[in-house]
């Protein structure tokens, strides 16, 4: 059976799953974007060391890398919900399945400082700002923790060595 085929009955005969897969690998394609700015950086560090033959293989990943992402981007809208609960392909039969939020009304104003107080459901971040220095660009929020405990880590060295955590 052709993935093709295999998408259209997830689609039809398990709405919920193909819903599941979508947001998945939308989260995916999260972290290839992450990982395509990672590899740049290592290609544009290998050009400026004159080390050719690296940027020439991260050049070679990269190529790589797209296509998956293209094929993975093709199985995202085929198997992706409209906002009214159908799927694109305008089925009837499925029109009162759950759908993905509308993320365009989650959108946050960047040009405004919100705090930790609000509701940032189905929100991706842009940035933080901590005592009110610079904006720190962040695109995930595991890159606002990451960069967070960064921050914290070279303010209160002393303090992180004594942090005891016990994970439940």
């Amino acid at each position: 059976m052709k993935l093709k085929e295999i998408l259209n009955v997830i689609k039809n005969d398990f709405p919920d799953k193909s819903i599941d897969i979508s947001e998945s690998l939308g989260l995916l394609m999260d972290t290839i974007d992450d990982l395509i700015n990672r590899i740049n950086d290592k290609m544009g560090q290998a050009y400026l060391n004159r080390d050719f033959s690296s940027a020439e293989r991260y050049i070679d990943i990269g190529k790589s890398i797209n296509f998956y992402e293209n094929k993975i981007d093709k199985i995202i809208n085929f198997t992706r919900i409209e906002e009214d609960g159908t799927f694109k392909e305008d089925d009837p039969e499925n029109s009162s399945i759950k759908s993905l939020p509308n993320y365009e009304k989650y959108i946050v104003d960047n040009k405004v400082e919100h705090t930790l107080y609000e509701n940032f459901t189905h929100i991706r971040p842009f940035g933080f700002k901590i005592d009110g220095e610079e904006l720190i660009e962040a695109k995930t929020w595991q890159e606002v923790f990451l960069k967070t405990c960064e921050i914290l880590f070279v303010k209160i060295r002393k303090n992180f060595y004594n942090l005891k955590i016990n994970l439940i």
